[in-house]
């Protein structure tokens, strides 16, 4: 996080284009839509793409898109869990 956040101000744009394009657009907007608008998805994954080359110069193109497709799994998993905790507390039981 912290890389990302050294990145996205070097790269002089909003930390939240990194949180839209991991969270994807879709979710980004209707969880921040204030911030949406000013964050652009794709300049999340330029900075990224940056971010893990500086974290492991060694790797490859390839290498570092296996490791973000990685992270954008492992966020995705836990947004699913965390919805389905959610649903489970807070969604109206019927008979």
């Amino acid at each position: 996080l912290k890389k990302w956040a050294e990145t996205a101000q070097r790269l002089d744009m909003p930390l939240s284009s990194i949180a839209k394009f991991y969270l994807g657009s879709a979710v980004f907007d209707a969880i921040f839509p204030k911030e949406g608008k000013n964050a652009n998805e794709m300049d999340g994954h330029k900075a990224a793409a940056a971010a893990e080359k500086e974290l492991n110069p060694e790797l490859n193109k390839t290498a570092i898109k296996k490791d973000i497709a990685k992270t954008r799994k492992a966020i995705e998993e836990i947004l699913w869990k965390a919805a389905e905790i959610y649903k489970k507390k807070f969604q109206p039981r019927f008979p």
